[in-house]
């Protein structure tokens, strides 16, 4: 998780996207969580990569299977997506 999170500092959103993913589907809400973040609107327009376009319902299905792996967080985040 912690390379991710440089990786995703750095601008390689791709190089974190691999390794979140990686992660979700070993079960962690985290990653899951983490991935979805990288298509969040509201988490993008904090980040300064220049060409990530946001995608609501691939954020929404990551925030969906946080919640289901558990991730405190991703009921929040799903209702904050359902708002706009």
């Amino acid at each position: 998780m912690a390379r991710a999170k440089t990786l995703l500092g750095s601008g390689d959103v791709s190089g974190a996207r691999a390794i979140f993913e990686t992660l979700a589907l070993q079960g962690s809400a985290a990653g899951a969580m983490a991935m979805g973040e990288t298509y969040d609107p509201v988490v993008l327009r904090t980040m300064v990569v220049k060409g990530l376009e946001p995608d609501p319902e691939k954020a929404r299905k990551w925030y969906l299977k946080a919640e289901a792996l558990g991730g405190p967080d991703a009921r929040s985040r799903l209702n904050e997506l359902a708002r706009r």
